[in-house]
């Protein structure tokens, strides 16, 4: 039986969590003033960090296009990079929004791939 699904679920995951993680990093400074100090606990950015690696390893693993491989694992990379050092370097916080950002434009563009790919194959 032919799959028509017109996604991957390995990108829609990717694509909330990078989204869920960027949002959480720009509301942080604000949640924090008002007392929601919880929010900057680093387990949210691990938690963030390894949904990323799972989504990327199964949208990897479910694509043809190697620039788009290639892409994922380097926002990835990036992104964790940014993570690890941010409390050292300020500047590494907004790498780690530039790099969520490109995150979710990757896994998008995945998306649109992976539908042309589908439905290429369904025509031949």
């Amino acid at each position: 039986m032919i799959n028509y699904r017109k996604y991957n679920i390995a990108d829609l995951i990717g694509i909330m969590n990078s989204g869920f993680c960027l949002i959480h990093c720009l509301a942080s400074p604000l949640l924090i003033t008002i007392g929601a100090g919880i929010i900057s606990n680093k387990w949210f950015d691990i938690v963030f960090l390894f949904i990323s690696l799972i989504a990327i390893i199964n949208a990897s693993r479910n694509t043809e296009n190697k620039k788009i491989t290639t892409s994922l694992w380097l926002a990835f990379s990036g992104f964790f990079i940014s993570i690890l050092l941010e409390e050292r370097y300020n500047w590494m916080q907004y790498s780690g929004y530039l790099f969520s950002a490109l995150l979710v434009v990757i896994h998008t563009i995945n998306i649109k791939n992976f539908h042309k790919c589908k439905y290429d194959n369904i025509n031949k």
